[in-house]
């Protein structure tokens, strides 16, 4: 049976991360469209100052819920959330993610498992309250809901210095996962000489999770982090050219540079008959 889908602007999307990056920019872009929002993340300042945002013309279309997804009772409370506010929900958005630098003999076991406890267990969570809940409804058009599951090329390949999963969305993933599978050597040394450098800042060293001045929790993996920022805080590393856009950009001139290629890579090899 076929799932139908209300329009965007008739649907109700609960989105986890919502207080920057990925799900900041989604949260906007959906509102803008006319959805209702269901917002979760640790950081409830950022998650309010984001409803204010949303809601700035007078009518209640996004509401906050402070919650940690690694926690299956809170992942279960943004879902009660959901029908308390709006009735239903519609599409379920998994886009929390948190990560760590290290070797793996330097990370510990415990951030290990907080790790994939955010970015593996929560999207077990989400599924199955969402899931639960489209099962339950009988409201005719529109029955049944939506998952989306926000993944990364780190899913398929680790790269030097962050073995646990990062989050990021694009043709990257394919193309490193293809090349992985076909040239796993050379794909490794590409990782180690520019993947995790391009990551790096000199002003954002690595946070332990507590010190001697503060005895609780500090580190942005186990407490939340900073909120409001959609392309993150960490300077790092810009590329200068990039000929995928390149490419995209000028479609005439990439197939005529390609078919040129070509053409000269057989004269080439006829020549050598």
């Amino acid at each position: 049976m076929a799932v139908r889908l209300r329009p965007l602007d008739q649907q109700v999307v609960v989105l986890t991360g919502a207080s920057s990056g990925i799900g900041l920019s989604t949260a906007r872009l959906a509102a803008r469209r006319g959805a209702r929002l269901v917002l979760a993340a640790r950081n409830e300042a950022a998650l309010r100052q984001l409803c204010d945002e949303l809601n700035a013309g007078g009518e209640r279309r996004a509401v906050a819920v402070a919650a940690d997804v690694a926690r299956e009772e809170d992942v279960a409370r943004i879902a009660e959330t959901a029908v308390a506010e709006f009735g239903r929900f519609d599409t379920w958005v998994n886009n929390a993610g948190v990560s760590v630098f290290g070797e793996t003999t330097q990370v510990t076991i415990e951030d290990f498992r907080r790790v994939f406890d955010v970015v593996s267990w929560s999207v077990v969570y989400g599924c199955r309250q969402a899931v639960a809940h489209y099962r339950s409804r009988g409201d005719g058009a529109g029955a049944g809901g939506a998952v989306v599951n926000v993944g990364s090329l780190f899913g398929d390949r680790a790269t030097p210095l962050h073995g646990p999963r990062d989050m990021f969305v694009g043709s990257q993933a394919k193309t490193t996962a293809l090349a992985g599978a076909l040239f796993p050597r050379l794909v490794d040394r590409y990782m180690e000489r520019h993947m995790w450098p391009s990551q790096m800042a000199d002003d954002r060293p690595s946070q332990p999770r507590e010190t001697p001045d503060s005895p609780q929790p500090t580190a942005a993996l186990w407490t939340a982090g900073y909120g409001m920022h959609v392309r993150g805080s960490n300077a790092g590393w810009h590329r200068r050219r990039s000929y995928w856009v390149a490419a995209r950009t000028h479609p005439v001139r990439t197939v005529a540079g390609t078919g040129v290629a070509a053409l000269g890579l057989l004269a080439s090899r006829a020549t050598r008959r």
